[in-house]
C-alpha cells in the first residue's frame, strides 16, 4: 500500500490515441493542480525475446528510440505550457514494472488512455486493463483517471 504520496502526477505512454487523449488530461490535470508531470514509457522484454542475439539487440535498440521520442514530444508539449515535467523509460513487464513506479515516485495520481481507443493495438487487452486499474487502486490507493 502506498502510504506516502505527492502532487505528482504519472502518465504512461507509448503512442497511439489513447496515449495522445492522456497526455493532454494528464497536462490540464498538472497545470491546474499546479503538479509535477512524469511521463513514462515501459519496454516489455517478452516483445524483446530472439535466439539472435543481435536482432534482439536491435530491436531493444528501436524500442528504446521509439519510446524516447515519444516521451520527448510529450515532455515538450508540456514545457510549452509551462509545465514542469520529467520522461523516464522504464524496462520490465508492463503491469509489475509501472506499479513499482508508482510506489517508488509516490505518485498521487495516475493518467492512462483506455484501451477502448486503439482497438486491437494496446498493450493490454479491455480485461487485463480492467484488472490492472482494480489492482492499483484497491493496492495504491491513488487517483486513477480514465481517458
Amino acid at each position: 500500500m502506498l502510504n506516502k504520496t505527492t502532487n505528482k502526477i504519472v502518465c504512461p505512454i507509448r503512442g497511439g490515441t489513447s496515449s495522445r487523449y492522456a497526455e493532454e488530461r494528464a497536462a490540464e490535470l498538472a497545470e491546474e493542480r499546479g503538479s509535477q508531470l512524469v511521463f513514462v514509457h515501459v519496454i516489455d522484454p517478452i516483445h524483446v525475446q530472439s535466439k539472435d542475439a543481435p536482432l534482439s539487440d536491435a530491436v531493444l535498440a528501436e524500442m528504446e528510440y521509439m519510446g524516447e521520442s515519444f516521451l520527448c514530444i510529450a515532455f515538450e508539449r508540456a514545457r510549452t505550457r509551462g509545465i514542469k515535467a520529467e520522461r523516464i523509460v522504464l524496462h520490465g513487464p508492463v503491469a509489475a514494472t509501472l506499479e513499482k513506479f508508482l510506489i517508488d515516485a509516490h505518485a498521487s495520481t495516475l493518467v492512462v488512455g483506455s484501451p477502448d481507443h486503439d482497438a486491437g493495438h494496446g498493450t493490454f487487452s479491455r480485461e487485463q486493463f480492467d484488472k490492472f486499474v482494480e489492482h492499483v487502486w484497491n493496492t495504491l490507493h491513488i487517483e486513477i483517471v480514465i481517458v
